[in-house]
């Protein structure tokens, strides 16, 4: 563990070297269809210190209205969406809100689907009133790092949203995400009413049926809570620091673990 943890460090180090030299002096070349930007982005460390000074908080986001449900169908190699069943007199923007271990890796997945308006990064789910990144990130607050999606209905379903959020994280895992431990990076689904709860319970029942993973899916199911938007600089990081984040992203485990999960799928 102490061996893994120094090589981090030198990654984080060295990714943080990186991030100050200038662009005119090197190159970097990635894969094309590396980093997961269409899977799932950013898991950089918590160990990483943060030097940027933080803004002040925003105002909690409250719940909203309700959201439509459709079906979705798992089977050993592939999730897809069923036809969506939309009621024709929902036209309102509509929350989901998804924990999946560093918040950095959870906003491109869904930033770039038809629909969703919006993808906060913050805090959800513990005792603390309008904590900081770094109360969260030491465990004392019982918050998790979540994302707060702003969707519409009409264009995409809460279940659409759900088969996203499981192709980004690890379900098994009960002590974090990948290189981030500790319950504050753990992944959950916090629905918003009983319909979002029903889908929620309905889409794990099916991920632990399809024979995907060996080990049980732990992802936990919670009422949702008052939601704090993170601080302005983690807003949007992949971005803002497209090569801290895609350097750490190499050695996070995130990408491996997301190839060979779902590599057969044809979606």
């Amino acid at each position: 563990m102490e061996n893994s943890n120094s090589i981090f460090k030198i990654l984080h180090l060295f990714a943080l070297v990186l991030g100050m030299l200038s662009a005119p002096f090197f190159t970097v070349t990635f894969p094309a269809n590396g980093w997961c930007v269409e899977k799932g982005v950013k898991t950089m460390s918590k160990n990483i210190k943060e030097t940027q000074p933080a803004s002040n908080m925003a105002e909690p986001v409250s719940n909203m209205a309700e959201p439509v449900s459709n079906t979705m169908e798992f089977s050993s190699d592939k999730i897809s969406p069923a036809t969506d069943k939309i009621s024709p007199d929902t036209n309102k923007i509509l929350l989901a809100t998804f924990a999946g271990g560093c918040f950095w890796c959870m906003e491109a997945p869904f930033e770039k689907v038809e629909g969703v308006k919006s993808v906060v990064s913050g805090y959800t789910g513990g005792h603390k009133t309008n904590p900081t990144y770094e109360e969260v990130s030491s465990g004392s607050t019982g918050h998790l790092e979540a994302v707060q999606i702003s969707f519409d209905p009409l264009l995409v379903s809460y279940d659409t949203l759900l088969d996203i959020f499981w192709r980004q994280i690890d379900p098994t895992d009960s002590t974090g995400s990948f290189v981030d431990r500790g319950n504050q990076y753990s992944s959950a689904i916090f629905y918003h009413d009983d319909l979002q709860k029903q889908s929620a319970y309905k889409s794990k029942q099916r991920l632990e049926a399809s024979g995907k993973f060996k080990t049980p899916v732990v992802t936990q199911i919670l009422e949702s809570k008052t939601f704090y938007p993170a601080e302005d600089y983690h807003q949007d990081y992949y971005k803002k620091n497209p090569l801290r984040y895609k350097f750490y992203r190499l050695g996070s485990g995130r990408d491996d673990f997301i190839e060979k999960t779902w590599k057969q799928d044809k979606k």
